[in-house]
């Protein structure tokens, strides 16, 4: 499994915009193939700051979102705010039986 996560900073004029960017491309990346977890919030405390959150069940898979579609009409939806910064992380995990 791989588990990615993050922190996408947009200016805040920007941020209704934003969250309707994100509920849209969010929604489309739950269905697609080898998703198990798709979630990004807002820091109540930092307003433009949004935290995700995504499991995909291979590598494949995580390839075959990055390059769909869907992902394309998100970054091209990005390009057109002020996006301040992104930072992202990849982990490799192995489920752990208590």
């Amino acid at each position: 499994m791989l588990i990615v996560t993050g922190l996408i900073e947009i200016s805040p004029e920007y941020r209704r915009e934003a969250m309707d960017v994100f509920d849209s491309f969010v929604k489309g990346a739950r269905k697609e193939f080898g998703n198990i977890t798709y979630e990004i919030s807002e820091d109540i405390d930092l307003p433009g700051n949004f935290r995700f959150y995504e499991e995909w069940e291979a590598r494949e898979a995580l390839a075959h979102h990055l390059k769909s579609e869907n992902t394309a009409t998100f970054r091209r939806a990005l390009s057109g705010m002020q996006v301040l910064s992104i930072n992202v992380k990849r982990y490799e995990a192995n489920p752990v039986k208590l």
